[in-house]
């Protein structure tokens, strides 16, 4: 549904709208409040969309709820990645198999299970979200794209940034599951049916790069980044940092999309973000939280320090819907099977192994 007017909250789809900071989750439930609450999630919604569209240089970072309608697996919802990984592994938790620690103690295991991913991916289509961060960008309005997920889906539509490709529009902060890389020359390879086939049987594919070809060859891996993990040079473009601060020093309006703030690590990536706004002088900036669960924009208040002084503003919305009434974009969404995602199960978005694993207190201050 897309808005006659963004600054009517009466045009706003229902879906969009958020939880104040101060309110609790426990006073959500509340029926004495919850016409009041409505209403302030329904003001809150027309605001951030507001801002969002009067914005003419947008960082957004999203998290797999982008992809979520094109139907591929979340890490920790029932039957996701982290719980397939447990069963066909026996492991304590799923979410193990993603560490360094397993791929170097069980790596034919690793590799294989990422090479299912990659298939899951490979058949999947962009979602109605990716459409419009493409018409955004053709638009001029969006300044950068960055992306915890590695499914790729976004290569359909948009450009890859890189230090040899200042342009382009996305920036992977984990890699991509449809690529590998040579641990020794660091050449990447495109992932293809042949070499996922490889992972899966527990063959160890090597490198064939004219650097690598006089040793036999070094050895391939896919090329996302774990947990922990000691070859991020291999998997994040040299530059990242520097070229994302210098992003948000031009920017002036920052949306999260699809992520769900309860990992650490997720957490972590925002503090970095304000960070930087701080050390550009733009404390002050708009930084809206698209998500269908209003726990995300709490689970990030409520893990940094003075969150009363950001300008935080949630929208209680699907990606597809909240970017597509940004940009404009009316296509339909890719049919899939109803599974747990249909409901709020699907805001669980942001489970991909971080830059790095931090056990630091979720309030520390910044």
């Amino acid at each position: 549904m897309v808005l006659a007017d963004a600054g009517e909250a009466s045009s706003l789809p229902a879906a969009i709208h958020s939880m104040p900071l101060a309110q609790s989750r426990t006073r959500r439930a509340c029926s004495s409040s919850a016409s009041g609450e409505a209403a302030r999630e329904a003001a809150e919604g027309a605001e951030a969309l507001r801002v969002a569209s009067a914005a003419r240089h947008l960082v957004v970072f999203s998290g797999a709820g982008l992809s979520c309608s094109a139907g591929l697996s979340s890490f920790s919802e029932p039957g996701g990645l982290y719980e397939r990984a447990r069963r066909r592994y026996q492991l304590d938790h799923g979410v193990r198999l993603f560490y360094a620690s397993f791929f170097a103690r069980s790596r034919r295991q690793c590799q294989a299970f990422l090479a299912d991913v990659f298939e899951e991916a490979s058949a999947a289509r962009p979602t109605r979200a990716h459409a419009a961060l493409a018409a955004l960008h053709a638009d001029g309005r969006l300044l950068r794209h960055v992306t915890l997920n590695i499914d790729g889906l976004h290569r359909h539509n948009l450009s890859l940034w890189s230090a040899e490709q200042p342009l382009g529009a996305t920036m992977e902060m984990h890699g991509c599951v449809r690529e590998a890389v040579c641990q020794a020359c660091a050449a990447v390879v495109s992932m293809g049916h042949e070499l996922a086939h490889a992972f899966r049987s527990g063959t160890q594919p090597r490198c064939t790069s004219a650097t690598c070809a006089a040793d036999a060859g070094a050895l391939l891996r896919p090329r996302v980044l774990l947990y922990d993990d000691k070859e991020e040079r291999l998997i994040v473009p040299l530059g990242f940092e520097a070229e994302l601060a210098r992003d948000l020093a031009s920017a002036d309006c920052v949306l999260w999309v699809g992520i769900s703030f309860q990992q650490s690590a997720s957490v972590e990536h925002f503090r970095r973000v304000r960070r930087m706004l701080q050390a550009a002088g733009h404390s002050d900036i708009a930084q809206v939280v698209v998500n269908p669960s209003a726990d995300c924009k709490f689970n990030l208040a409520s893990a940094v320090a003075n969150a009363s002084t950001l300008r935080l503003l949630g929208a209680l919305s699907t990606a597809d819907e909240f970017l597509g009434t940004l940009a404009g974009v009316h296509g339909s969404i890719p049919k899939r099977k109803r599974s747990a995602r249909d409901g709020a199960a699907c805001h669980q978005a942001d489970d991909v192994p971080p830059l790095q694993q931090t056990d630091e207190d979720e309030r520390a201050a910044i």
